[in-house]
């Protein structure tokens, strides 16, 4: 076993002798549900956290299968996110995996995104020079961009485009923006705007 993973069951040895309470943090559609739970057991053996449970908690552990935790490593002096897959909860208790240093890009976003809707969702017109006007389907928006499902291959990264959107309520907004990411999903080539 890792000298690591040796510290992080230490610390949680500790948290279930003392019966003191962490803050865990899950998501739900992109919104961070933090709780504080205690450990009731930790499993060497199956490698197994055991903690109590909290109902606020089971919507958003039941779209990511995870939670986090903020974790002070003492050998290095530093504040840590700890992640841990969660394998069962309910409402006595939940039991996850051994946490793990977490690497989740919702905690460094600076804006809150919001995932968009099927039943109520954003509509966009995409226009750019040599691609014309044409409906795209919106993933996800926030204060500081938008993800936007393109065709495939017409974008390039620093590409100018501009965007009328229309919301759910009627209300239209038209901008500009530039490409600044391309990722291939399993939906289509999502542009981040």
């Amino acid at each position: 076993m890792s000298d690591y993973k040796e510290r992080v069951l230490k610390w949680l040895r500790e948290l279930k002798g003392t019966q003191k309470p962490i803050e865990v943090i899950s998501f739900y559609n992109e919104l961070p549900v933090r709780v504080k739970l205690n450990v009731l057991d930790v499993n060497d053996t199956k490698e197994l956290i055991q903690w109590s449970s909290h109902p606020k908690l089971n919507l958003a552990v039941g779209e990511t299968g995870k939670i986090f935790l903020p974790f002070y490593d003492p050998l290095h002096q530093a504040n840590r996110i700890l992640s841990a897959d969660v394998i069962y909860y309910g409402k006595g208790f939940m039991e996850t995996t051994i946490p793990n240093i977490g690497n989740d890009s919702r905690f460094n976003r600076k804006s809150l995104r919001i995932t968009t809707s099927d039943t109520l969702p954003i509509r966009a017109l995409l226009e750019a020079e040599d691609f014309p006007k044409r409906a795209v389907k919106v993933r996800d928006i926030s204060e500081g961009g938008i993800g936007l499902f393109v065709p495939s291959s017409n974008f390039k990264i620093g590409d100018k485009v501009h965007l009328r959107l229309t919301f759910p309520d009627g209300k239209t907004l038209e901008a500009n923006g530039e490409i600044a990411r391309l990722e291939k999903t399993p939906e289509g080539e999502l542009a981040g705007i």
